[in-house]
C-alpha cells in the first residue's frame, strides 16, 4: 500500500464500465494478485478513506479503519459476487463494518476506563486484587486454545471474525474455543468459594459476589451462548421446541445457570428477539443506507439472510414480541426513507413523499417477504428483483 506516485482516483459516479472493472480487479485479487490488490487500492482508497474519516472524525483512526479495511479485502475478495451488488457499495459496506467495530470496541472500553481529563473527584476503588488473581488463575486452567480465544473476544474485544483472521483459524473453531472455554471458566469460578452464599470458614464472612468488568462480560457471552443455542432450536425444530431445559442441553448449561440470566420462557424469547434484531441491523450503532440505490443493496442482503433463517424470520419476526420490537426500526426506516426522497426527488410535496415512503416499507417488509416466500415460493433473489421492480415503478412515475 505504497503512498508514493500519482493515485488515480474514482468518480464519485463510478459508470458501468467503472462497476466492471472494480469487479475484475476483486476476482484478480481473489487469486492472490497483488498488482491487483494495488491497483484497487489506488483507486477507490481516497474514497473510503473519506468514508472512513465521515464515520471517526478522526486522520488516525480513519487510517486505521483503511487499513484494516484493505486487510479484510484481501482476505474476503474471492467470496466478491457481482450478481449480489456492485463492487464499489461492497467495498463500502466493509469500511463501514470496519469503522462501527472500532466504534464498538471504542466504546466499550469507555465503559470500563476513564481517561485521566474525565477522572471524578471522587476516588474510584480498584478492582480487587485477590478478585483478579482469581480470574487468571482460572484462566490458566483452560487449554491455551480456548485461552487465547477467551483473552480475544471476551477481554481485548475483538470479534469472533477478527479473532480467527489475526490466528489463521476458522471462525467455527474461534467460536467452539471461546464457548468450550467460558463453560470451563464458568464452572471454576462457581465452585472457588467465591459466590455468594459460600460456606462460612474459620469464622470468616464470604466474600461479596465477584463484580468486576471481565465478570460482566462472561456473564454477557454467557448470554450470547444461551440464545445462540435458541436459534439452533428454532432452525432445527421451530418454535414449539424451545424450552429451559433444551436451551440448557443445547448450549450445554444447567437449566440453572439459564434461568440465572432469564428467568421465563418469555424473557428469554423477547431478548432472542432483540438480540437478532440488533445483530440484524447494527443495534443503536446503526449505520443507515444513504441512497435509494444503497438501501435496495442493503435490502437484499437481508433477504438472503432472511431466506437462510426463515423458521426464525416467519416465527419470530411475525410474533406480538416480534411485531412490537420492530415498530421502532419501522419508524427509523420510514425517516430515513423520507430524508432520502427529499434529497434525491426534492420535487415532491410532504405528503407524496409520506405515501412512496409507506408504500417502500410496506414492499420491503418481513410480512412481504414471507408472503412471497411462503405463497409464491420465491427465493431471496425473486423477491428481491420484484420488490426492487415494483420500487423502481413508484419511482418513475414521480419523474
Amino acid at each position: 500500500m505504497s503512498n508514493n506516485g500519482p493515485r488515480k482516483r474514482i468518480d464519485r459516479n463510478v459508470g458501468h464500465d467503472g462497476q466492471a472493472n472494480l469487479a475484475s480487479l476483486l476476482s484478480l485479487i481473489g487469486g492472490g494478485d497483488k498488482l491487483a490488490f494495488k491497483t484497487l487500492y489506488d483507486a477507490v482508497s481516497p474514497r473510503l478513506f473519506g468514508q472512513a474519516m465521515k464515520l471517526m472524525r478522526s486522520r488516525d483512526a480513519a487510517e486505521d479503519v483503511l487499513q484494516e479495511t484493505f486487510l479484510r479485502i484481501w482476505a474476503s475478495a474471492g467470496h466478491f459476487d457481482p450478481a449480489y451488488g456492485l463492487a464499489l457499495a461492497w467495498l463500502a459496506r466493509i469500511t463501514r463494518n470496519v469503522a462501527i467495530d472500532h466504534l464498538r470496541r471504542s466504546r466499550k472500553a469507555q465503559r470500563y476506563f476513564v481517561p485521566e481529563t474525565e477522572a471524578p473527584d471522587v476516588p474510584i476503588a480498584p478492582e480487587p486484587v485477590e478478585d483478579r488473581l482469581d480470574i487468571e488463575k482460572a484462566l490458566h486452567t483452560l487449554p491455551t486454545s480456548q485461552r487465547d480465544a477467551i483473552r480475544s473476544v471476551v477481554v481485548e474485544g475483538w470479534t469472533h471474525e477478527e479473532t480467527a483472521l489475526r490466528g489463521g483459524i476458522p471462525v467455527p473453531t474461534v467460536k467452539s474455543q471461546t464457548q468450550r472455554g467460558l463453560k470451563r471458566l464458568r464452572s471454576v469460578l462457581e465452585h472457588d468459594g467465591s459466590d455468594e452464599g459460600a460456606p462460612i470458614e474459620s469464622g470468616l464472612q464470604p466474600r461479596a459476589p465477584y463484580k468486576s468488568p471481565l465478570r460482566a462480560r462472561l456473564k454477557e457471552q454467557t448470554s450470547i451462548i444461551i440464545l445462540e443455542a435458541v436459534a439452533t432450536i428454532l432452525r432445527e425444530s421451530g418454535l414449539n421446541a424451545v424450552s429451559i431445559a433444551e436451551v440448557a442441553r443445547v448450549a450445554q448449561m444447567s437449566e440453572q445457570t439459564i434461568y440465572r440470566h432469564y428467568n421465563s420462557r418469555d424473557a428469554l424469547m423477547r431478548a432472542f428477539t432483540q438480540y437478532y434484531l440488533d445483530r440484524e441491523t447494527g443495534g443503536p450503532e446503526r449505520n443507515l443506507p444513504e441512497t435509494i440505490a444503497e438501501l435496495l443493496e442493503w435490502v437484499a442482503s437481508r433477504y438472503r439472510a432472511w431466506e437462510t433463517d426463515y423458521p426464525i424470520v416467519s416465527e419470530i419476526y411475525l410474533a406480538p414480541v416480534g411485531r412490537e420490537l420492530r415498530e421502532p426500526l419501522h419508524a427509523i426506516g420510514y425517516t430515513n426513507i423520507m430524508r432520502m426522497l427529499k434529497r434525491e426527488r426534492p420535487h415532491l410535496g410532504a405528503e407524496e413523499r409520506s405515501d412512496i415512503a409507506a408504500a417502500m416499507l410496506t414492499l420491503m417488509s418481513t410480512e412481504n417477504f414471507v408472503f412471497l416466500h411462503r405463497t409464491l415460493g420465491f427465493g431471496a433473489k425473486q423477491v428481491h428483483t420484484s420488490v426492487k421492480t415494483a420500487i423502481e415503478a413508484i419511482l418513475a412515475g414521480t419523474d
